[in-house]
């Protein structure tokens, strides 16, 4: 069973450049609890949103969004650390969304850290400018600093 679930999961498109406004009929929208991790980074957990769809194919139809900090361009840790806290130049955030099954895969079985998930009650307008949030902070139309501890994925 699970090395159905990993060549499935594998052979899932990466969604990491996917665009909130390609997607459709999301019909829920979740947080997503992340216990804590090794790294300061992670000491206090991760939170993530989960949007969900109208599909025939249950989660593996859905998305998970995450805010995270833009590091890419981090050539070593103590230059990680001192952005992340806050004390040089700190890091933009970014916006990743990936196939929900995909982030499942990565917390559970390749970081061995569980998940909660609880669904939110909003209308459908609600969703809607929720949604729109998301987009507007893809296309940088909201520019967030990401600070390890005050301004982070929550």
């Amino acid at each position: 069973m699970k090395l159905f679930l990993i060549l499935t999961l594998i052979s899932l498109p990466v969604f990491a450049t996917i665009k909130v406004s390609e997607l459709e009929n999301i019909n829920k929208i979740s947080i997503i609890f992340v216990d804590s991790s090794h790294g300061l980074e992670s000491s206090f957990g991760h939170i993530a949103i989960r949007l969900s769809t109208d599909n025939l194919i249950g989660s593996f139809g859905d998305y998970s969004v995450e805010f995270v900090a833009d590091s890419s361009k981090t050539t070593n840790q103590f230059s990680y650390y001192a952005r992340g806290s806050g004390l040089i130049n700190p890091f933009p955030t970014s916006v990743l969304i990936k196939n929900f099954e995909l982030f499942r895969f990565e917390k559970n079985l390749l970081e061995n850290r569980k998940i909660e998930i609880v669904d939110l009650n909003l209308s459908p307008s609600q969703i809607k400018e929720f949604v729109q949030f998301i987009q507007d902070f893809q296309e940088d139309k909201i520019n967030e600093k990401y600070y390890f501890i005050t301004n982070n994925c929550s």
